[in-house]
């Protein structure tokens, strides 16, 4: 996810705060802090902020059941 700062071109985002993951997925708010508290997804904590890195939401996003046909290795 690319973004801007000041003093800096375009760099990938390493982590993400929890409350942007829904925009980012399309999950609800819920169901991620329902994944947090069963193991499934990891987020990391700086004191009240709860921060998400992007590795770790696309292999919890890749870890849920699929549907009709399996996905390409490609894209996998």
């Amino acid at each position: 996810m690319p973004t801007n700062i000041e003093g800096l071109d375009t760099v990938d985002a390493v982590a993400v705060p929890l409350e942007r993951v829904p925009l980012l997925t399309g999950l609800s708010r819920t169901r991620l802090f329902g994944a947090v508290k069963e193991g499934r997804l990891t987020i990391r904590k700086d004191g009240k902020s709860s921060i998400v890195e992007l590795a770790e939401v696309r292999r919890y996003i890749r870890s849920l059941p699929t549907r009709g046909r399996e996905p390409d290795e490609a894209t996998a």
